[in-house]
């Protein structure tokens, strides 16, 4: 299992390609909006198209974190602290940019530089 040129090695390709797939439509979807249109809120929730940017960038970036370092990966808590900044977690807040947001699904690394695609295979 995991040798190179098995079917974990094509199923972890085929992953990844479609990660990047939907990666690429989620950047296209945002590519001529301002901030100001970005951090708009279209509907009575908080949710704003650069908020939802953010979001897919702290799942990603979460999930990753969880692959490479497991349980102790996970942070947060049921404080009001905590619930605050998952709420922020969907909104664009002051000094914020679109191109920032986005800027972290393209590049796809952890802060410590790991990419992600570098998962180690089991």
């Amino acid at each position: 299992m995991g040798e190179p040129g098995s079917s974990l090695d094509a199923e972890r390709a085929d992953l990844l390609q479609a990660l990047g797939k939907q990666r690429y439509f989620l950047r296209y979807t945002v590519r001529d909006l301002t901030d100001a249109q970005a951090a708009q809120r279209t509907t009575v929730s908080e949710l704003c198209l650069g908020g939802l940017i953010k979001h897919v960038t702290l799942v990603e970036r979460q999930w990753a974190n969880f692959i490479l370092d497991g349980p102790a990966s996970r942070r947060g808590g049921t404080d009001e602290a905590s619930s605050v900044d998952w709420a922020d977690g969907f909104r664009m807040l002051d000094g914020e940019t679109l191109a920032r947001a986005a800027g972290g699904i393209r590049a796809g690394r952890r802060p410590d530089g790991r990419a992600r695609g570098g998962v180690p295979r089991p």
